[in-house]
């Protein structure tokens, strides 16, 4: 079955520190590149390499990142239902320390661009049975998806990153709610209902499960050794959403959708550090804290 990602895609800058910059400091990097980035762009290409019919629906410049991302597409297989923008393609730029932690800046661009109206026809054209989004695109067309989605009976999932507000309107068409610690402390306690719950993903420590009716259960994490963080919430969220959409049930896709974030922190950059299924699955069989060679 057919997992959408409404999302973003953005050109990711990528500069190695030997720390992360303080306010008014400046650091030489030791190192630059440029890579595949934006959640939605992240998630779907994991969630393809899981095994996923992937329909990616986005907003694009016609520019040299525009082509970079049908590229990139193109590369995974995943069907492109494209918005062309008059706007750049997104952009980024990441900070990365010797540690492997990193902050972000974000140039929206054509992500901006994305319509309701776009996203609508993509879902009555290409039915999917799971729906998956994050806040790099407009809400609005986040929420004309998710509804026109669950009118045909599909399952909305809600990536909700970089934190922020959401609309109690989007929370109420959200089936599943991800998010981690940081954005579960902006959305508060009166995002918890969800018809599957909420997911809240905690770096090392794992994750937990809340569902509908409060029942919590945790996860623990796969210890990995960290060399760059970069793209390990859309690693987990990507896996989840492709497990969820082959009919797996949250208790089954968890241990798959760790092993992912775990091994996505092992790579340098976003897209390279995004692993194939066969990697996923030898790590998620494997006891807590074993890594296979």
């Amino acid at each position: 079955m057919t997992l959408m990602v409404i999302g973003s895609y953005n050109r990711d800058l990528v500069l190695t520190l030997p720390h992360l910059p303080a306010a008014g400091e400046t650091i030489k990097a030791v190192g630059v590149a440029q890579f595949d980035g934006g959640k939605g762009s992240n998630q779907a290409v994991q969630a393809a390499r899981c095994g996923a019919r992937v329909v990616m629906v986005a907003a694009l410049g016609a520019d040299a990142s525009g082509q970079a991302a049908r590229a990139l597409w193109a590369g995974e297989e995943i069907a492109a239902m494209v918005k062309d923008c008059a706007e750049p393609t997104g952009q980024a730029v990441i900070f990365v320390d010797a540690a492997g932690e990193n902050c972000i800046a974000v140039v929206p661009g054509a992500n901006a661009a994305l319509s309701a109206a776009h996203v609508v026809a993509a879902v009555r054209a290409a039915p999917p049975r799971v729906v998956l989004a994050q806040r790099e695109v407009p809400e609005d067309a986040i929420l004309a998806g998710f509804l026109a989605a669950q009118a045909m009976g599909a399952v909305t999932v809600l990536n909700a990153a970089p934190a922020g507000l959401v609309s109690q309107a989007l929370l109420e068409a959200t089936d599943l709610l991800v998010v981690n610690e940081g954005e579960a402390a902006v959305l508060g306690s009166d995002s918890a209902r969800h018809a599957m719950g909420v997911i809240v993903t905690r770096g090392a420590a794992g994750a937990t499960h809340v569902s509908r009716e409060a029942v919590s259960r945790d996860w623990p994490a796969f210890a990995v050794t960290v060399r760059d963080t970069t793209g390990a919430g859309d690693a987990f969220a990507g896996c989840l959403a492709a497990w969820l959409a082959a009919g797996a049930e949250i208790t089954a896709a968890m241990p798959y959708a760790l092993a992912a974030g775990a091994l996505a922190c092992t790579r340098d950059g976003a897209v390279p550090s995004l692993h194939e299924r066969a990697a996923i699955e030898a790590l998620a069989s494997c006891p807590r804290g074993i890594v296979p060679a």
